[in-house]
């Protein structure tokens, strides 16, 4: 047979397209290597002579080959090609037809996807080959060159070959790009690995050829690095979802830095997550027999192998349940999960110490420091389990707290199925599920209201500190004491519920139509037609017991004034530095003026209507004087003062602030030593 020059020389698709669209990220430069290998693999399997196949990866390095054989650091010199040998059936008329075809399925029963040469020439300037196999009895010798341009293949030659070494193809990744051969592993040893590790199934399996890689006169047998590296034991287990089984081949490895689970398609790793990442308190070297190892988890299946995509670099399914299309789908997350479930009854008496050492904390934080947790122990056990070890304090807080919300959402969805009768079969499930519902709405209102507490005791703690002297010898200004009670410069409408501490003065504030902090009663929302800069700390609209007439009827107002703890320039004549005067002038401005909803509806104010002024402030020498001025008489525990104007119809009482901090513990001592605090 003579040498010929065959017609077939182009792709039957744009081969520069191609390319351009093909992913490869500068992140895995010896991607193109496996693939070599892979189709080395692919060769072998379907030569079927029922011998073990043998690859032969050669390196080429920068520089001149004497010279880099002649010296012993030549595995510092850059990778900038590759030579691989395969022992496969090679390119027969068959093969080499699709290998013309762009996404050829030819390989789609063994993984292949069709794209791997289009990968090669991502990240090398060309592709050399040639190949030996047989067609009938003769062997024939089949040679070209695939380059990133029109028509693809180059020099293709085809002539008769002796058949001394059989069948196989030799090819040579040319012209390593910069971008990716910067990327690339010098050391042959760290190639080595890389190639085990990707393969590894192959290895699991017993069903990789025999591979070696030379290096300069340095042969490395990946046979041996396999037995002595990587090969320890091995588990192996299943885990089943919607019908799709999934094996697992959990592989102890002394040579992993952290427990790592993998998912296969066509025994090929295509994605990983950390096992701590659903098992956060799993050891990272698991300590058995004087071994420590991590693990290597490796999953495979048939709808792992049909949604592998062409690069084999993801899946062609959801990542996430809360992905377009993922109810209908087995998600990626539900097969970490389902599988991190397995390796947690598998290793579960390694977790069992970790697990009672970070149980015990978060129950001594819960019970000393977050009684508003509590039932959390009780009803989230498994939640807790999975909380990442050795939390601060609040980012444990914040860990808890989203347990409780999901928990409460969850109590909601029940409370609703309940009332409404949805999905009860019978009086005996009815029974059970209100049971149920009513155990845990008591242990989370209980729960709600120990932190309500624990809050209580923090702000009147917080106010005791206030009242202190600070290191410069002077106690906090105004503001400081005022924005404890209520935020300045905004109305009820404005704030959250618990952002305000209206209780340490009296919990009935709590309950009040409209308030105002800190706001000139001119922009005031309920205060029409009344032009004044004047501003009251607080003053608060309170609710009628009835509606009349079609107007909301207004029960009473009541002002309170906060004075800095101790001073004492107070002046009878000086209207800033007279809190009396302060809010009797106040109450004769809002008396004079209309009072509407902040929609516009008219607010009915009695004539006789109600006002009552609180000053907190501490009674000191010159305030003395201005209540003795104003009539002002001592309340029967002798810590503070009031006076009634009858003009006014107005209640005036000085809070001082060793009252107001007394009357705040004496009310909540009883709450506090229920909860021990």
């Amino acid at each position: 047979m003579e040498t010929v020059i065959e017609n077939e020389v182009s792709f039957t698709s744009d081969i520069e397209g191609k390319i351009e669209n093909t992913s490869l990220p500068t992140s895995k430069p010896l991607l193109p290597l496996f693939e070599l290998i892979s189709n080395g693999i692919h060769a072998i399997e379907e030569l079927k002579n029922n011998k073990r196949g043998v690859i032969r990866i050669t390196l080429k390095r920068q520089g001149k080959k004497e010279t880099l054989a002649s010296i012993s650091n030549f595995d510092q010199y850059p990778i900038i090609g590759f030579k691989v040998e395969d022992s496969g059936i090679g390119f027969n008329k068959h093969n080499y037809k699709h290998f013309l075809k762009s996404d050829t399925t030819n390989k789609k029963s063994k993984g292949g996807k069709g794209n791997g040469r289009f990968v090669c020439l991502k990240a090398f300037k060309s592709v050399s080959y040639e190949s030996f196999y047989k067609e009938g009895e003769t062997f024939v010798q089949r040679s070209f060159e695939m380059k990133p341009k029109e028509p693809g293949i180059f020099d293709l030659k085809v002539s008769p070959y002796n058949g001394k070494n059989g069948a196989g193809t030799i090819a040579y990744l040319n012209d390593f790009i910069e971008r990716y051969s910067s990327k690339c592993p010098k050391s042959a040893s760290e190639i080595c690995l890389e190639i085990i590790n990707h393969f590894k199934l192959y290895y699991l399996l017993d069903a990789i050829p025999k591979i070696s890689l030379e290096d300069y006169g340095t042969i490395y047998d990946l046979d041996e690095i396999y037995e002595t590296t990587f090969k320890t034991d091995i588990l192996q287990d299943f885990v089943e979802f919607k019908k799709k089984v999934f094996n697992l081949y959990i592989v102890k490895s002394r040579e992993e830095k952290a427990n790592i689970c993998n998912l296969c398609g066509h025994n090929r790793v295509v994605t990983s997550r950390k096992v701590s990442d659903y098992i956060p308190d799993f050891p990272q070297k698991v300590e058995e027999d004087n071994l420590s190892y991590s693990l290597a988890v490796y999953v495979t299946g048939e709808y792992l192998d049909t949604n592998v995509n062409k690069e084999r670099l993801s899946f062609n399914f959801p990542e996430r349940k809360e992905d377009d299309g993922a109810e209908e789908l087995i998600t990626s997350e539900d097969i970490f999960e389902r599988v991190t479930q397995k390796i947690e009854e598998l290793f579960s008496d390694v977790l069992s110490e970790n697990r009672e050492r970070k149980i015990k904390k978060i129950e001594e934080h819960i019970k000393n420091k977050a009684p508003e947790f509590r039932f959390l122990l009780k009803h989230c056990l498994d939640k807790l389990k999975r909380l990442e070890p050795d939390l601060s304090e609040e980012k444990l807080n914040i860990e808890l707290y989203k347990i409780k919300a999901n928990e409460v959402i969850k109590l909601k969805v029940l409370s609703n199925n309940i009332l409404t009768g949805s999905n009860i079969e019978n009086v005996e499930d009815y029974i059970a599920r209100y049971n149920k519902y009513i155990e845990k709405e008591n242990d989370i209102a209980k729960s709600d209201l120990a932190n309500y507490i624990v809050q209580r005791k923090a702000i009147i703690d917080h106010l005791g500190n206030l009242l202190k002297k600070k290191d410069e010898k002077k106690y906090e200004w105004e503001n400081a004491i005022h924005k404890l009670f209520f935020p300045m410069r905004t109305t009820s409408d404005d704030i959250n519920y618990d952002d305000q501490n209206l209780w340490l003065i009296d919990d009935r504030f709590n309950y009040h139509l409209y308030l105002s902090s800190d706001k000139p009663l001119s922009s005031n929302d309920v205060l029409d037609e009344l032009d004044s800069t004047k501003r009251a700390d607080l003053l608060i609209f309170n609710k009628a017991i009835a509606f009349a007439d079609n107007h909301l009827n207004i029960g009473s107002i009541t002002i309170v004034e906060f004075k800095r703890p101790m001073r004492n320039d107070y002046k009878p004549d000086d209207p800033e530095k007279n809190p009396i005067d302060q809010v009797l002038e106040y109450i004769e401005l809002i008396k004079d003026g209309n009072v509407v909803t902040y929609e516009g509806r008219p607010i009915k104010v009695p004539a006789n209507l109600p006002f009552y002024a609180y000053i907190v402030s501490d009674d000191t020498s010159k305030l003395e004087v201005l209540l003795r001025r104003h009539d002002f008489t001592k309340t029967p525990d002798g810590l503070g003062y009031f006076c009634f104007k009858k003009e006014l119809n107005a209640y005036l009482e000085l809070i001082t602030f060793n009252k107001l901090l007394k009357d705040a513990q004496e009310r909540n001592k009883i709450l506090f030593d229920k909860l021990c605090i």
